[in-house]
């Protein structure tokens, strides 16, 4: 069977998957009919469109190439985190520079100690799961900043007439956001392999690799996906002072 009708019936068949969505948001009445249809048609436009330019990437085997996928990957996760966040003023490029660090961390390891080979074929997926992981942690870390503002105002407030300084505030209620931020994958470090087997894991296994090497891999993954959300609760941490307080040591509004 040609390659691209064999990419295009294995979806297929997991329709079945979605129609089962529908009826059950339907026999609960859950109004989703909308959301299940776009989710649906998008997950699979999407994803053949990516399939389609790293085909064409993957043969160019030129590094310039790289640029774009990877700029388009972290410019659209920059944008989702924001809205996370509220479109918050000034936090899109705190978001995006946090985001971008954590991939050219997380890439130096890979690459600069020769992990695994510096090729198309391993750039793109590795910092697919590492910026997707980043951005979730954007997302989060700004949900539970501005919640723990909220929460806390009267207590901030408090602190500041009392003499600290936007920074002694700031800790209080940002080292929360960053625990927060930082919990998801360190309970996935805790029950991976017992709970769940990652999806590149088992990806490699069904394409045939040693089950061995796929779990070499997935460890490897997991680690530096840990890393990534750590650099970029951390990078958020330091830059986002000045979305709470304003330079006069005031909560900004």
């Amino acid at each position: 069977m040609p390659e691209w009708k064999e990419a295009l019936s294995v979806p297929a068949f997991g329709l079945g998957f979605m129609l089962l969505v529908g009826a059950i948001a339907y026999g609960l009445r859950l109004d989703l009919t909308r959301e299940i249809a776009v989710g649906t048609i998008r997950t699979f436009l999407q994803l053949m469109a990516a399939g389609a330019v790293l085909s064409w990437l993957f043969r160019a085997r030129s590094p310039a190439w790289l640029l774009l996928p990877l700029g388009a990957m972290l410019g659209v996760a920059a944008w989702t985190a924001w809205k996370k966040a509220g479109r918050r003023p000034g936090a899109f490029f705190r978001i995006a520079l946090a985001l971008t660090l954590a991939e050219a961390v997380a890439m130096g390891l890979f690459f600069g100690l020769r992990i695994v080979p510096a090729r198309p074929e391993t750039i793109v997926p590795m910092s697919g799961m590492i910026v997707g992981n980043a951005m979730i942690v954007a997302g989060l870390f700004y949900d539970r900043l501005l919640a723990g503002r909220r929460e806390r105002e009267e207590v901030l407030i408090l602190w500041l007439s009392l003499g600290a300084d936007r920074r002694q505030a700031y800790r209080e209620i940002a080292q929360e956001a960053v625990r927060a931020t930082m919990l998801p994958s360190l309970d996935t470090l805790k029950t991976v392999g017992i709970v769940q087997l990652p999806g590149m894991m088992t990806g490699m296994i069904v394409a045939g690799a040693s089950p061995l090497l796929a779990i070499g891999y997935q460890i490897l993954i997991m680690y530096a996906i840990a890393g990534g959300a750590a650099v970029t609760a951390a990078t958020l941490y330091v830059l986002s002072v000045p979305l709470v307080f304003t330079s006069a040591h005031q909560l900004r509004r």
